[in-house]
């Protein structure tokens, strides 16, 4: 004769959530918020640094490419700075193949450049 014994299961009590977990969402929404307030800051001075795909003197535009793959163009203006360490260079001294860094603004959605560095 076989008996069968009554065994009751009760699941687990869920794990209470970790202060770790509350601080890294607050993190997470003081961030989106800086984004946001950035995104709309015309003021704020922006840098990328890339390796010059081409630059046209003519038509005034850049285009860097990153190790990731990624391309990104840039108007420049006619007055735009051009420096080599703390030296001043001339646009003509950018080209394929350099490495440089942008310093930009955002301004109504186009990137307004303001600095060549040299590296």
């Amino acid at each position: 004769m076989l008996g069968f014994a009554a065994v009751a299961v009760t699941p687990a009590p869920a794990p209470a959530a970790k202060p770790s977990m509350m601080q890294d969402v607050k993190k997470d929404v003081e961030h989106a918020d800086r984004d946001i307030k950035n995104t709309l800051d015309p003021d704020r001075v922006r840098h990328y640094t890339g390796e010059v795909k081409s630059v046209d003197a003519t038509s005034h535009m850049l285009i860097l490419s990153r190790p990731n793959g990624k391309t990104r163009s840039f108007p420049l203006p006619a007055d735009v700075k051009v420096l080599k360490g703390k030296t001043a260079a001339a646009l003509s001294d950018v080209a394929a193949g350099s490495k440089v860094r942008v310093s930009y603004r955002m301004e109504k959605e186009k990137a307004t450049v303001s600095q060549l560095e040299l590296k």
